[in-house]
C-alpha cells in the first residue's frame, strides 16, 4: 500500500532486541484534499494467531523477507502474527527444528487455505507426521499445529457426546 492510496493493512513491528512485537493497523483516509494516516496497536485482535499442539518446536517466517526476521514457535505455545512486509507475497514458510538443523516442511499461502483445511506436514529425520490446521474464531484467523492422533482423539469424543 502506497501512502497515496486509501485502504488499511495489518503489519507487525519486531523488535529484534527484545523479542517483542507489536502489530498495528495502518489507515489511510482522505478529507478535504488531506490525506490522514491513524497507527492504531491491534496486538490484542491480531489477524493471525499459530498454536504449536505439539511437542516440536517450529520456525515460521514470511518468504522474501529478510534472513534474519523468523519466529519460533516453541512446544504448546501460541504467538500472535500478522505480515511483517504487507507489500510482499503473503507467502508462508514452516520450518521444523531440531537440534542442529531445522528441515523445511513448505511454503503455505494461509488466506488461500480453506477454512478447516488439514494439510499433513511430514518430520522426514524422526519420522513423524503433523497436520497444519486453519479455522476462525470470530476475525483471527488461527493457524494449528497438532498431531494426527489428536483428530482420532476429537472424533472419539464428538461420537461419544453424540451417543449421550
Amino acid at each position: 500500500m502506497r501512502l497515496d492510496n486509501i485502504g488499511e493493512l495489518n503489519l507487525r513491528l519486531k523488535n529484534t532486541h527484545r523479542e517483542e512485537n507489536m502489530i498495528l493497523n495502518v489507515s489511510i483516509s482522505e478529507e478535504t484534499n488531506s490525506f490522514y494516516i491513524v497507527f492504531s496497536d491491534v496486538s490484542f485482535a491480531p489477524p493471525y494467531r499459530f498454536e504449536n499442539l505439539t511437542k516440536s518446536r517450529f520456525k515460521i517466517q514470511q518468504t522474501q523477507g529478510r534472513i534474519d526476521d523468523f519466529d519460533q514457535l516453541n512446544s504448546f505455545q501460541t504467538l500472535s502474527f500478522a505480515w511483517s512486509y504487507p507489500l510482499h507475497k503473503k507467502l508462508l514458510k514452516l520450518s521444523l527444528c531440531h537440534l542442529q538443523s531445522e528441515e523445511d516442511l513448505g511454503v503455505f499461502n494461509i488466506d488461500s487455505i480453506s477454512k478447516n483445511e488439514r494439510i499433513p506436514l511430514r518430520d522426514k529425520l524422526n519420522k513423524r507426521s503433523f497436520i497444519l490446521e486453519i479455522t476462525n474464531e470470530k476475525t483471527i484467523k488461527v493457524v494449528r499445529i497438532i498431531y494426527p492422533q489428536m483428530l482420532v482423539e476429537e472424533k472419539q469424543q464428538e461420537t461419544a457426546t453424540n451417543q449421550v
